[in-house]
């Protein structure tokens, strides 16, 4: 990185108790004591190995009260309070001070230093991961993990168990799907016919109202989506319109509202079919054909007289749910049945997965490989490879 200063955010997007932002290069210290005060106002030149506390400013404005973490003195921590707006602010005033911000990931490439590409690709997800659980497997990788299983399917090249690599390759691969619903979050579509409850549906997972609850048909238009935790799951849940052909070939809004809601599908996770249990309507996956996304039958509204069971639920469905959305029964039940669909109820950290996009590609082509100097290849890079 040359004579520049570097900073880069490497804590998570989005609300949380600490963040950290790292500044490298030559004239990181010097930057940084021209914004940081100690207790008593006076400005502070740093030296390595050591951590101070103190106020970042910018001008006499105190942006945030901080601990920096002098590694080296052109490799500084500033590990101030979590709120975005806080860190925001500390970017554009080192920004202002001639630092570039760049990715994470960019830093991590600076800081390899012989290093193995899926250690330093474990530090980045550490960063960035969606739970506390997704960050632990991410640490996992760099000893025992993928790191591991890679310099072991080096040596079984060489001895010619190419067989024995590509099987063990795909029991990882299915192995990393449910790792990567722990370190990048899960999403959740509710889909099913309108007035079915999905909008409540969505209010009581949320905790709080995000959706608007009617009781005409298709009330709700546009999607809307809303956080919550299931186990050590990070949820984003999405309310749409209903799926129906009628309200489809009402008007453009209609048409567009419900091609919408296809398209949410296609990018889930897992889509929840909410119906009204009290109907007696048979249950079909009107407009999931096709899509491939596991999918669990909600029989909700059973306060209201159950016409509808769970014996009802054909083998298009991966499990189903009697449930009140308005009462809040059947909820643990209903987290429960996610939690066994994705198979992620009995995770176990201590596993090897693929954490990246560039991990699970490469290992997607290693499953296909035909002969041992491909596989060599596909290793290789698997280990030293770019991000």
């Amino acid at each position: 990185m040359s004579s520049l200063v570097f900073a880069a955010v490497v804590t998570g997007r989005g609300v949380s108790a600490i963040a950290s932002v790292e500044v490298r290069g030559a004239g990181a210290a010097r930057v940084l004591g021209e914004m940081f005060r100690t207790g008593g106002g006076e400005a502070r030149a740093f030296e390595a190995g050591r951590l101070y506390t103190g106020d970042i400013v910018a001008g006499e404005r105190v942006l945030d009260n901080v601990v920096v973490a002098v590694r080296g003195e052109d490799d500084i921590a500033i590990n101030c309070h979590g709120n975005p707006l806080i860190v925001e602010e500390i970017v554009r005033e080192l920004a202002g001070r001639g630092v570039q911000v760049i990715e994470a990931e960019e830093l991590v490439k600076d800081k390899r230093r012989g290093e193995s590409m899926i250690a330093a690709e474990s530090r980045v997800v550490q960063c960035r991961a969606a739970t506390l659980v997704g960050a632990e497997i991410a640490a996992y990788q760099t000893g025992d993990g993928l790191a591991a299983v890679v310099e072991r399917w080096s040596d079984e090249i060489e001895r010619g168990e190419l067989g024995k690599v590509r099987a063990d390759c795909g029991e990882l691969l299915a192995v990393s799907e449910r790792a990567r619903l722990f370190v990048e979050g899960c999403r959740i579509v509710l889909a099913g016919p309108p007035n079915g409850g999905k909008s409540t549906l969505m209010n009581t997972l949320a905790g709080r109202q995000r959706s608007i609850v009617t009781e005409q048909a298709g009330t709700t238009r546009d999607w809307v989506s809303s956080d919550f935790r299931i186990g050590g799951l990070a949820v984003e849940l999405v309310d749409t319109a209903g799926l129906d052909e009628v309200l489809a070939g009402g008007d453009v809004l209609e048409e567009r509202a419900q091609q919408r809601t296809k398209e949410l599908i296609e990018g889930a996770d897992m889509v929840l079919y909410v119906v009204d249990a009290s109907e007696g309507r048979r249950i079909e996956r009107t407009g999931l054909e096709g899509l491939g996304r596991c999918a669990v039958a909600v029989l909700n509204k059973a306060d209201l007289g159950r016409k509808l069971g769970v014996e009802d639920v054909g083998y298009e469905f991966d499990g189903a749910v009697e449930m009140s959305a308005v009462q809040g029964s059947g909820v643990d039940e209903l987290c429960g049945e996610i939690m066994r669909v994705l198979e992620v109820e009995d995770y176990k950290i201590g596993q090897a997965a693929a954490i990246t996009d560039r991990q699970r590609v490469l290992l997607e082509r290693l499953l296909e490989a035909g002969d041992a100097e491909k596989a060599k290849l596909l290793i290789a890079e698997l280990r030293d490879g770019e991000i």
